[in-house]
Formats: structure tokens, C-alpha cells, sequence
């Protein structure tokens, strides 16, 4: 569908449209759209396009077709002066998804806010493979018992359990705050009598006394600490720095991980973990160092990036 909305440069601004917060200023869906964009340019925003249309369509509360579909129907005063809000908020920094409060995740919309990651598409590629290795595994499509380290918002507990019907998780994270995100995330997609939310310590152990697990999976923080004031604003202004920091080598949690494994993991079991820029080779050292893993691969994501690496704790009898 072609978008019927003007370009930036055809546009003819409103008058009045720099004092939106007047009671009697209105302006069309498509001038809206078009002056918004601009606004998040000249304010250095990346994705200026998409983030005017999600700001737009949230603060009309209307889809992303209707704003192609009707660019010259004229918004009232209060829903242009929240999307005006809204602008300012993207402009200073704030991440799109805080501000409406929402993120779509495996075609799932997730409740998001200050003080939890927010689910990035990327993370998506850790969820395939997850399901592809228990699909390649007979030995748990009777039931299986998964171990997510780090709930964040349940983005990914939600989406296994949604596409793995046998699973049992237990989704843990040291973070209070995510965890009331998560739970509300699971009951919202009819999932939380098959997920148990567990507060425990960042250091470990993962799961006391939550007994042994077929899988674990996890997106642990992976950024090396000397990297943090350089992520764009929007990421070390407002999103949680625990969630983030992987410590001086970006590695912290995957040596707790890996160390903690052989204690939680049953023989055949398998291990995921998403990984960041340039870190296959030294997770994969980790995990033969270990000499309690085989199997281990590493699968790309859609820019051919390595994305996930994979492992399975090696049986007594191999």
C-alpha cells in the first residue's frame, strides 16, 4: 500500500501548529505525521519515520493503516496536544516504547516502563532456536522444565511458552520491578500458570532449590562496562544499567552461567544464550573450558551477525 502522507519536503506547516497546546489549534493526520518527523530529525532520532507514526497512532489511538488511509482528517486540540507530548519525550531521549507504554515482541504486544529492558527484534532469533532444539529433541515433548536466567519484561518466557505447550518454566530476575512487568506480560497472553516468577540474587545462585532443567535459556547483560556511556542516549539515560552491564569484558554472566550449569542442568539438557557483537569465540571458549558441554554451535541473526550460542551438557555415557 503506497502511503498517502506528504512528503517532508512538500509540506506546508499549519499555522499554529508550533503552539499546539492552544485549545483551538487542530492540524491534519498527514501534517501531524509529516511536522512530527521533522521534529525528531532535527532532534538526531534514527528511526524519525516509524516513531512519529507509533507516537501518532497512540495518541489518536489509531492504527498505522488509518494514518496512511486518512492523512487530511483534522485531529481535535487534546489528542494533537498529547502527541506534541509525545514528540517532546521522543526529542529529549526517551525511548518510543516508554513513552506508550508497549513493545510488540514474537507478534505480542508487551507491557513496558521504566526500570525493564526493552525486548529487542533481535532477541527474536533466540526464541527460534530454542524451539528448533527442543523440536530436534524426542526426549522433551513429554514435558519439559526451562530455566530462563533474567525475566526482564517475560518477553521470552511468554513467547516459549505460547509456542512450546510442554514447557514448565521457572523465569528468574533480581529485579522487582521487572518482575511485576513480567507476571502482568504472561497473564495478559493466558501463560502464567506455566511460568513461576522467582526474585533472586544477580550473582547467584539462579534457582535455589527449583531442582534440575531440561533447558536453559537466557539474554544475560553482555555490554562490557567501559562501552555503557557510549550506547545511544536513549539506552543509558533510561533503561536499566543492570539489565545492561556485562562487566569489564562483557563476559560476567556467562561465566556465572556457565559455572552454575553442571548444578542446574540435567545430562542431555541444553544451554542458549544470546550473545552481543563479537563474543562467539569467547563464549564458546567458556563453555569447552567448562569440559561439561558438546554440541556447541552458534547460529547467526538476519545480518549475519552471531546472535545465539547453543550447547548441550554432555550425558555420562558420551
Amino acid at each position: 500500500m503506497s502511503s498517502l502522507i506528504p512528503n517532508e519536503g512538500s509540506l506546508v506547516v499549519q499555522e499554529g501548529w508550533a503552539s499546539a497546546r492552544d485549545a483551538d489549534v487542530t492540524a491534519t493526520v498527514g501534517v501531524a505525521f509529516v511536522q512530527g518527523v521533522a521534529e525528531l530529525r532535527a532532534a538526531g532520532v534514527e528511526a524519525a519515520r516509524l516513531d512519529a507514526e507509533v507516537l501518532l497512532g497512540c495518541a489518536l489511538k489509531i492504527s498505522k493503516e488509518e494514518i496512511i488511509r486518512n492523512p487530511d482528517t483534522l485531529i481535535p486540540p487534546a489528542p494533537l496536544s498529547l502527541y506534541r507530548k509525545f514528540l517532546a519525550r521522543r526529542c529529549s531521549g526517551e525511548p518510543t516504547a516508554y513513552i506508550t507504554g508497549k513493545k510488540e515482541f514474537w507478534s505480542m504486544e508487551f507491557v513496558v516502563g521504566p526500570g525493564v529492558l526493552i525486548p529487542r527484534p533481535e532477541t527474536e532469533i533466540l526464541v527460534e532456536e530454542t524451539i528448533r532444539l527442543v523440536a530436534e529433541s524426542p526426549e522433551m515433548t513429554e514435558g519439559l522444565r526451562c530455566l530462563e536466567i533474567g525475566a526482564g519484561s517475560g518477553a521470552i518466557a511468554v513467547a516459549l511458552a505460547r509456542e512450546i505447550r510442554q514447557a514448565e518454566i521457572v523465569s528468574v530476575d533480581s529485579s522487582r520491578t521487572a518482575l511485576g512487568y513480567a507476571r502482568e506480560n504472561a497473564q495478559t497472553h493466558g501463560v502464567s500458570d506455566r511460568i513461576a516468577y522467582v526474585c533472586t540474587d544477580q550473582t547467584g545462585p539462579f534457582a535455589p532449590d527449583a531442582g534440575v532443567f531440561d533447558l536453559i535459556v537466557s539474554n544475560p547483560p553482555y555490554v562490557e562496562s567501559s562501552q555503557l556511556p557510549m550506547l545511544q542516549r536513549e539506552i543509558i539515560d533510561h533503561e536499566p544499567h543492570a539489565a545492561l552491564d556485562g562487566g569489564p569484558d562483557g563476559l560476567d554472566f556467562y561465566r556465572k552461567i556457565v559455572q552454575a550449569s553442571p548444578g542446574l542442568l540435567a545430562p542431555g539438557g541444553r544451554l542458549c544464550l544470546e550473545i552481543g557483537a563479537g563474543q562467539a569465540k569467547d563464549v564458546t571458549a567458556l563453555l569447552k573450558e567448562s569440559k561439561r558441554f558438546d554440541r556447541i554451535e552458534t547460529r547467526n541473526d538476519h545480518a549475519s551477525n552471531p546472535r545465539v550460542v547453543t550447547a548441550r551438557m554432555q550425558r555420562l555415557e558420551d
